[in-house]
């Protein structure tokens, strides 16, 4: 039965009111209070859903509410207090059934002409990957990343920064369930193009840098700056310590300490930007030992005292010229081998 109107735009108000909190308490790392923003969201659009059923409108937001509580869950797993406890395998579990339910949701949408946000379905494909995972059901994860990254690659190829960036965070994602599957070629070739995509954007004048604080825009601006961080340190660690690999993995730590750096207070994120920031001076001064060059280790060293002060960015990415000649040096060495 049809509800009243009144009855309606009550829940619809309670439904975004909900859901907009839900969502801006998970990307701060609120994960409890969060849930149960996101229980009064699911609840209020579940009845307007029950009540008619052909809105499309209405579809969305569920399976949007659905998908975020789902996220919301497995970013809550993996925090210290909940990992390997009774908790976390409640939350798995209901993780996966929120984005099952989310992406049937999804499929019916986008499988109309026309229709919107057609990578929606891949990016709940790609959390159920990452929950089943948790599970220990690496099979079925790795079914649903290649699944989800090949919807990616079909409706990305663009040009629009706003899709490669989404992309390049879905290839980031991705390397970490394959690399659980031990599937560790895949996931540094996800590694590197997702980190190609996202540097002109995360560089000091880049988008990702100068939007780094907008609250509007956290999902991709401190989040997707985030993100891109912690890519390119796993990404320079699964290179290892040859030659072959020491510029690429230079300059990655390079893009990790700079982004890190700049994500230090006053952005509130569920990770710890300082140690981040910290741990990738620490590596790049070891790799730079390593080639022979122990003046700017020394230097990346020093760095890290800054880190603490308002200068911890300019005193960072003051390091990326003579770092990159170093790079220019180690690229002629290989070339003159070769």
């Amino acid at each position: 039965m049809r509800l009243s109107e009144k009855r309606w735009i009550k829940l619809a108000r309670q439904s975004n009111h909900h859901g907009e909190q839900a969502a801006r308490l998970y990307l701060s790392g609120y994960y409890e209070i969060a849930m149960k923003a996101a229980d009064r969201a699911i609840r209020a659009a579940s009845k307007l859903h029950k009540s008619d059923r052909g809105d499309r409108d209405v579809v969305e937001v569920l399976a949007d509410h659905l998908r975020n509580r789902a996220e919301t869950q497995s970013s809550w797993v993996r925090t210290p207090d909940v990992w390997n406890t009774a908790s976390a395998r409640r939350l798995i579990k209901g993780g996966i059934a929120d984005a099952t339910r989310a992406l049937s949701l999804f499929e019916k949408l986008v499988a109309a002409p026309g229709a919107p946000f057609p990578v929606r379905p891949a990016e709940v494909r790609l959390t159920l990957s990452e929950l089943h995972q948790m599970a220990g059901d690496l099979t079925r994860a790795r079914e649903l990343a290649e699944s989800a990254i090949a919807d990616y690659r079909r409706h990305c190829d663009t040009d629009d920064r706003d899709t490669l960036l989404k992309f390049a965070r879905a290839l980031s994602r991705y390397a970490d369930v394959v690399t659980a599957a031990d599937a560790t070629d895949d996931a540094l070739a996800a590694r590197r193009r997702s980190i190609e995509l996202s540097r002109p954007d995360a560089g000091q004048d880049g988008w990702l840098w100068t939007t780094r604080f907008d609250r509007h825009l956290i999902w991709l601006s401190s989040q997707t700056l985030e993100r891109f961080c912690l890519t390119a340190s796993l990404f320079a660690a699964q290179l290892g310590p040859a030659d072959s690999a020491a510029a690429e993995a230079l300059l990655a730590l390079q893009d990790a300490a700079e982004g890190y750096a700049g994500l230090i207070e006053p952005t509130l994120l569920p990770s710890d930007p300082f140690r981040g920031a910290s741990n990738a001076l620490e590596r790049q001064a070891d790799r730079l030992n390593a080639v022979d060059e122990p003046e700017l280790a020394e230097a990346y060293l020093t760095a890290r005292a800054a880190l603490g002060t308002p200068r911890r960015h300019e005193v960072v990415t003051r390091l990326r010229a003579p770092l990159e000649k170093v790079v220019e040096r180690l690229v002629a060495e290989q070339g003159t081998h070769q």
